[in-house]
């Protein structure tokens, strides 16, 4: 994710029409590691309108805490 998508231009054109006050879409590696067993079988993308509509894609899927770690990180971590 970090290489394949160029966040910079994934901006859609309604979207700069906009104020300049919403933070620029990017993508920031929040956890790595291994996993005893694989929770992901395959990718499929989900527009969610709030966090809790997002959470509960994680939380179905039995990967509640990855969403966890990326509302918890903070970009001073790095």
């Amino acid at each position: 994710m970090l290489e394949l998508i160029n966040w910079a231009s994934a901006v859609k054109e309604e979207d700069e029409n906009e104020s300049d006050d919403k933070p620029a879409d990017k993508c920031v590696l929040v956890w790595l590691g291994c996993v005893a067993k694989s929770s992901v079988n395959k990718f499929t993308v989900h527009e969610c309108m709030t966090d809790a509509a997002a959470r509960k894609i994680f939380v179905d899927a039995g990967v509640g805490r990855y969403w966890e770690l990326a509302v918890d990180f903070s970009d001073d971590q790095t």
